[in-house]
């Protein structure tokens, strides 16, 4: 929740998601059942006409969440079945944040225009993928490979786009608001821990450095000794 889903986290359906999370990972009926509730909003809030995306950890590798984009681990003795739950809670959580996002955003829009709806439904999809670490890379066939070079090359990508200005221009105002309040509310809660630990760090006596400087590669972090804290 707090890496893929962090950029959501101002939002009801972010935090509606952990029970939903908890209840798949232990029990496989029960995520069937969330799964079945999931496929139903998908249906009423007309996400299926818009490339929203929702994973399965059954489907082809280039289909599932790169945290799990091989089978290998499944198959292990004693761990598979811990494995087996932790995907299916992973996917449990990022399907209902993504689809409860999209139909409350979109109860939200007050555009009536079809093919003006159509359009920002589609670009708040494209929003709620990039926010929840689903970065574009096409063709899809090459996800098994890049995920074999690098370590989640989707949400790598996700945040170069959340940082591309083409990103805000191509997106419609109502949606361009929403957009804007997710990455402000998501960079207040990461200062406001920053300014915390400094705090506890003069309160405590313990030496705390915070990185200011964007030419840093410890930017945005909090140092305390020779440990880093990467939020």
């Amino acid at each position: 929740p707090f890496r893929q889903g962090a950029l959501l986290s101002r939002r009801k359906a972010f935090w509606a998601s952990f029970k939903p999370m908890v209840e798949a990972f232990g029990s496989e009926r029960r995520a069937l059942e969330i799964n079945d509730d999931i496929i139903e909003t998908i249906a009423r809030s007309g996400a299926d006409k818009t490339s929203l995306y929702v994973a399965s950890p059954f489907g082809k590798l280039e289909d599932r969440e790169e945290a799990f984009m091989s089978g290998f681990a499944e198959h292990l003795p004693f761990l598979g079945n811990l494995v087996n739950r932790s995907e299916r809670a992973y996917v449990t959580f990022l399907n209902k944040l993504r689809v409860d996002a999209f139909e409350s955003m979109g109860q939200r829009f007050k555009t009536t225009d079809p093919t003006e709806r159509a359009a920002l439904m589609e670009q708040t999809a494209k929003w709620l993928n990039t926010a929840t670490g689903r970065g574009n890379i096409s063709p899809n066939s090459l996800m098994a490979h890049t995920n074999a070079l690098f370590f989640s090359p989707r949400w790598f990508m996700s945040r170069l786009e959340v940082m591309n200005p083409q990103t805000w221009f191509n997106a419609p105002p109502e949606l361009r608001a929403e957009m804007a309040k997710d990455v402000v509310s998501y960079v207040g809660a990461g200062l406001t821990a920053l300014g915390i630990l400094k705090a506890s760090g003069a309160a405590f006596g313990f030496d705390v450095n915070i990185e200011t400087d964007p030419r840093s590669s410890d930017f945005g972090k909090g140092k305390v000794g020779d440990t880093r804290y990467d939020l």
